[in-house]
């Protein structure tokens, strides 16, 4: 005997609320802690403690109440295990990145231990930080909404429910498009930004073609599918307009832009 969905009709609230805070409420809590990155707490940097406290707990939740998501749809084993799998991949960048990190910029910065290091020592927790857990951070997030996508249009689509959330998700894709653009930016990772752009892209394409609707009416799908049609190309306008600014793709902490200068 098939078992009805335990889905609820308010899907697209759970699914809004959830996106806003594994991007945008992660946005805002990081902005909090690097406007005070200069107190310290023991040996931590504020804006350290909020990446191991606050995003860690914002990433937990929504990611956990994602994966209980994908079981109320009854989406397709092979899309449950490749979320999960690829959450976990998410949180072993972000451990990674906030670990070493703090361990970088305690060294370096708070105290000035980087002439005392073995140079070897001090390659590898630089490639732990600014190199290896950014990239594996940047690509399954955007693995991660790719999938989300794909639960959306394929399975969360036919149990109906209110369509008023996709409004909230143009607004929060389109903000979150351009804090994207800082991030790449900063990170001096904007060679990534081909490959996480094919990644969510490609899956958004197929979506797209299959729902055989105009744009405007496919964008109306969900909050997932309408933070995605604006998320990639406003992250693409925030690259192009920094460039345009600034002629290049230099650190905004370096060019004196303080305030895009605040990242996760």
């Amino acid at each position: 005997m098939t078992t009805a969905l335990s889905l609820p009709q308010d899907w697209q609230k759970k699914a809004f609320w959830m996106l806003f805070l594994f991007t945008l409420a992660n946005t805002f809590a990081t902005l909090v802690g690097e406007a005070f990155k200069t107190h310290m707490i023991w040996y931590i940097r504020f804006a350290d403690l909020v990446e191991m406290l606050v995003n860690s707990a914002f990433y937990l939740v929504s990611l956990v109440l994602l994966i209980e998501l994908f079981w109320q749809a009854q989406a397709s084993p092979g899309l449950r295990r490749l979320f999960a799998s690829l959450a976990i991949v998410f949180f072993i960048g972000h451990v990674m990145h906030f670990t070493a990190n703090t361990i970088n910029v305690f060294g370096t910065e708070i105290r000035d231990y980087k002439a005392l290091l073995p140079a070897d020592l001090y390659a590898l927790i630089f490639f732990l930080d600014e190199n290896l857990s950014h990239i594996v951070m940047y690509l399954s997030r955007y693995a991660l909404l790719g999938c989300l996508l794909a639960l959306e249009t394929l399975y969360l689509v036919k149990t109906g429910g209110v369509q008023r959330f996709w409004v909230a998700g143009l607004v929060v894709g389109a903000l979150y498009g351009i804090w994207e653009a800082i991030v790449f930016i900063e990170g001096q990772k904007v060679w990534l930004v081909p490959v996480a752009f094919v990644i969510l892209a490609a899956v958004w394409l197929w979506a797209w073609r299959r729902s055989s609707k105009p744009i405007g009416s496919f964008l109306q799908t969900g909050p997932i599918t309408a933070f995605v049609t604006l998320e990639l190309p406003f992250m693409l306008i925030g690259l192009a307009g920094y460039r345009l600014l600034t002629g290049g793709f230099g650190e905004p902490s370096q060019a004196g832009l303080w305030l895009l200068g605040l990242l996760c």
